[in-house]
């Protein structure tokens, strides 16, 4: 089902089978827990619902590189919630797509990933960043 105005007239809105209540057709992802990386870490994408495949999609350029990121329901429940990621000039991300974890809620939206590991890139110094974070909220 593609995005609906929401009974307030405020924003369109998406259903989705992993959370009882409507999501907005527009979300932001932002990265955290980069600690040498000034130019990546706090950076946020807005994602736009895409009605064609079912999934908020969105770019940003930052680091020296573009970020490309897609989130969308694969399940029944918040913890099936999934983003998966692909980068430019950033080298590998470990792990993609992944599913939300702990602490993930519909209400409000705030979808939690822990992304293993980014490697190479150039805005970061001090080798590979372990265990940084994307979120995703309204």
């Amino acid at each position: 089902m593609g995005p609906v105005q929401n009974p307030t007239g405020c924003c369109p809105t998406v259903e989705t089978d992993c959370c009882a209540m409507e999501v907005p057709a527009t979300l932001f992802a932002t990265f955290s827990n980069l600690v040498n990386c000034s130019g990546f870490n706090n950076q946020s994408i807005p994602l736009s619902y895409d009605d064609a495949s079912q999934k908020w999609k969105g770019t940003g350029e930052f680091c020296d590189s573009t970020f490309d990121l897609e989130f969308w329901c694969n399940g029944t429940s918040v913890s099936d919630l999934t983003l998966a990621h692909t980068s430019t000039n950033c080298g590998k991300f470990s792990t993609s797509p992944q599913t939300a974890g702990s602490g993930s809620s519909c209400d409000p939206l705030s979808a939690l990933f822990a992304m293993g590991q980014v490697d190479g890139c150039p805005c970061c110094s001090g080798g590979p960043v372990q265990d940084f974070r994307v979120t995703i909220t309204e």
